[in-house]
Parts: C-alpha cells; sequence; structure tokens
C-alpha cells in the first residue's frame, strides 16, 4: 500500500501535535534554555520521519506490514524487546538467519516492502538513521499468542519519541479503523500493546540473545578450580527499581547493570585505585524483569583466586549510562607493596569514575574473614521477601541446598549472591 503524500502530511501533523502537549501531559521538550545537540535533532527528525511513513497504514485495519517488526521482537533477538529499522530493511541481517525469529515471521519482506514504496514517495531528503528502534515494553505480556489475532483483538498505540528521557508521553492508538489520542505511561504499556518507536542505542552496540547464551556457557564452565584458591562469583541477583526512563534517547528501555570488583591487593604505597576489575560487562533487565522482581542468572567471575592476605575488597553495581558519570570512592585494607617491595597490610584509598546518572546501586566493602563467616547456604529456601531465590552453584558442603542472598531484607534495589568454591 503506498501512502498519499498529503495523507501523509495530515497524519505526521496530528502524532507531532500530540507530541507538544505540555500543560496536559507535563512533558519535557525543547525551552531555550535547554538546547539539544545537533546529534538529537537529528535523531528526532529521523523517528519523525520514520512515523510518517507508517502512519498511513495504521488508520486502516491492515497491520500487516507490523506483524514483521512485532515477530522480531517476539523471537528475543535483542535482549531490550526491540528490532531496528536497520535490520528490517536488511536482507542480510543476521536477525533473518535467527532461527526463532524465521519461525515466527509469517510476512517476511512485508515491511520493507511497504517503507521503501512509502518513504519513496515521499521524497525524503536524506536517508533515515538505520538505528532508530521498535521498542515493545512488556512483550511477553503482549505477545504470548499469535501476533495477528493480538492486534486484532487489542489494536496498536504508537508514540514517536521527542524527547531526551520521560516516563509519560501522548500516543495514538489505532484499533479497528479508529484512531485515539492517548496518555502512555508505565501503566498504560503494561496493559496494552504500544509500540515506541525511537532512538535508545546503537545497533552495532545493542545486547543480542548472544549476550545471553554467554552468561549461561560461563555459568556451565565454571573455571577447574585449583587447590587453596578462592573463587567467586556474580551469580544470580534481582533488580527492584526501573533506572531507566520508559521513554526517550538517552539510554531508555530496560537497564543494563555493571557489577566489578575495587581491589588493592599487592598495589604500591601511596598510590589509589582506580579501575575496577573483574568480569566487567553488561547485564540486561527488562521492564516486565525489574517490574516483576525475575531472578535473573548474572553470572560472571567477581574473584578468580580471594588471597586469604587480600582482607578487604569492594563489591560495585552501577547502572550503564554514557551521559554522565559518578565516582565510587572510600579506602580498604589489604596487603600492599612498598616501593622497596615488602609487603605489608595498610590502607589504600580508591576513587573509580563509572558512566552512569543514577546513583551507585551498591557499594559493599567484603572482608575476606566475615564473608566467609555469614556467606554460608541454607538447607531452605533462605530469603523471605524473595522465596524464588533458589541459587545452587558450587555448593561446598552436602545437604545445604541455596545461596543466602546478600540485602533480602526487600528495601534494596540490588538482591545477589556471591557463591564461592574454596
Amino acid at each position: 500500500m503506498v501512502c498519499i503524500l498529503s495523507a501523509c502530511d495530515n497524519v505526521t501533523d496530528k502524532l507531532e501535535e500530540i507530541q507538544v502537549d505540555n500543560q496536559e501531559l507535563s512533558l519535557q521538550k525543547f525551552e531555550s534554555d535547554n538546547k539539544f545537540d545537533q546529534e538529537n535533532e537529528n535523531n528526532f527528525k529521523d523517528i519523525r520521519s520514520v512515523g510518517s511513513i507508517i502512519s498511513p497504514l495504521m488508520e486502516s485495519k491492515d497491520y500487516s506490514f507490523l506483524y514483521e517488526i512485532l515477530a522480531a521482537i517476539k523471537s528475543k533477538y535483542y535482549l531490550d524487546e526491540m528490532v531496528f529499522l536497520g535490520d528490517l530493511l536488511d536482507n542480510h541481517s543476521e536477525l533473518y538467519a535467527y532461527e526463532p525469529f524465521i519461525k515466527e515471521n509469517k510476512y517476511d519482506g512485508q515491511f520493507k516492502k511497504f517503507f521503501e514504496e512509502t518513504s519513496g514517495n515521499l521524497k525524503l531528503s536524506e536517508k533515515i538513521n538505520g538505528d532508530v528502534t521498535f521498542y515493545l515494553p512488556y512483550s511477553e505480556d503482549h505477545l504470548d499468542k499469535d501476533i495477528k489475532s493480538t492486534l486484532d483483538q487489542t489494536g496498536v498505540t504508537i508514540v514517536l519519541v521527542q524527547v531526551e528521557a520521560a516516563d509519560v508521553a501522548s500516543g495514538l492508538r489505532y484499533y479497528d479503523g479508529k484512531v485515539e489520542k492517548v496518555r502512555v505511561d508505565e501503566d498504560y504499556v503494561i496493559n496494552n500493546l504500544t509500540l515506541i518507536i525511537g532512538m535508545n542505542e546503537a545497533r552495532d552496540k545493542a545486547m543480542t540473545y548472544k549476550s545471553a547464551i554467554s552468561t549461561i556457557k560461563n555459568s556451565t564452565n565454571y573455571v577447574e578450580r585449583t587447590e587453596a584458591v578462592m573463587q567467586v562469583s556474580t551469580s544470580q541477583a534481582i533488580l527492584t527499581v526501573q533506572l531507566d526512563p520508559l521513554i526517550g534517547t538517552i539510554n531508555s528501555g530496560g537497564s543494563e547493570i555493571y557489577m566489578g570488583r575495587i581491589n588493592g591487593y599487592l598495589k604500591y604505597e601511596g598510590s589509589q585505585i582506580n579501575s575496577v576489575e573483574g568480569d566487567i560487562r553488561p547485564i540486561k533487565f527488562t521492564r516486565k524483569e525489574i517490574k516483576d522482581k525475575k531472578v535473573k542468572d548474572v553470572f560472571g567471575y567477581w574473584d578468580y583466586d580471594w588471597n586469604e592476605a587480600n582482607l578487604e575488597q569492594v563489591y560495585a553495581v552501577w547502572e550503564d549510562d554514557k551521559k554522565a558519570t559518578k565516582t565510587i570512592s572510600g579506602a580498604l585494607k589489604t596487603t600492599i607493596k612498598k616501593l622497596t617491595g615488602i609487603e605489608i597490610e595498610a590502607n589504600i584509598g580508591y576513587s573509580v569514575v563509572v558512566e552512569t546518572k543514577d546513583p551507585i546501586v551498591r557499594q559493599l566493602k567484603l572482608t575476606r574473614r566475615a564473608f566467609l563467616e555469614t556467606n554460608i547456604p541454607k538447607s531452605t529456601s533462605p530469603c523471605s521477601a524473595y522465596p524464588n531465590f533458589k541459587d545452587k552453584r558450587f555448593l561446598p558442603t552436602t545437604g545445604l541446598n541455596y545461596w543466602t542472598p546478600f540485602d533480602c531484607g526487600g528495601s534494596s534495589w540490588w538482591v545477589y549472591t556471591l557463591p564461592y568454591t574454596k
């Protein structure tokens, strides 16, 4: 179906009009004292262009071009419930070789055909950035049955992102050939299938199913234990707070969590620790996983060899955001070296800068002796606030079934297990 240019303009005007309804929805928008950089202005322009291309068909009852978008999201190729425009327009994208998508995609090429016909008719002056995303929060709840029947029964709401960060926006709900203006927030996307057209991360850096496979592979192929070596892993965790905005161009959607170790063992006297060690990699939590407080496998190595002379270390957790930084600072006691090479017990300071706009999720100083005395598995489920915590990895003693989660009182942002072998 080809769009008539005047019809496209009318619908585009309607979409843009609802984006600036600042008084009703308290949206963040362009202000004279808050000018966006050129990159964001270009992003917003590309997002509007995509909206102008897909909006005409949305007013009809023919959602066939949407099936491919939703099939890609349902396949979980990307871990954050989305698909990139660049994938849908590229037949050689790895997405099209991904078996779950092949199985789900009953309208192969339909989106590209419609998009190219319509964009050509609109005579767009520049190529649209392939990093534009179609994001569907709580996709598991909305796509748990046949996609076509879901759309026929519930319709779909479209939101065009025109703000850097927000938890509320205007949208258009299309259902049974009708369109209505709606207020979109967290409760709305939980209960209504909502497609957010934005640009929340770069396509070449987005986490795919391969990241999850890597985590599982690491967790089942634990490094062969060496005698007299204490190996500590980060194993399971729950994130209980939404750390990223629902809508925007600054790291919106789910949350990317990093975990690391601040270690001063055998550093030189007078020096300062300024970096994080360990298996540093992002772990993606979707908004649904955060809302449901899902116990998630986050396996990584925190310390391959916690030497008994390394008296204290810091367990650090933060949420990734390239637009701001925070500093994790303090001091710990450990064995360090004098310039002469002699090893002594002393305090050493640390000041580590990480990229995040949020408060540091966790900064916990762990004393080796106390860690061993208190981090003991239990025979029954060890956390009443989160009874689904049943981490059985690397149990050192028979008859004990589950590691006790740290910070399991129910009020912490981050609840986690640190199993070890010794």
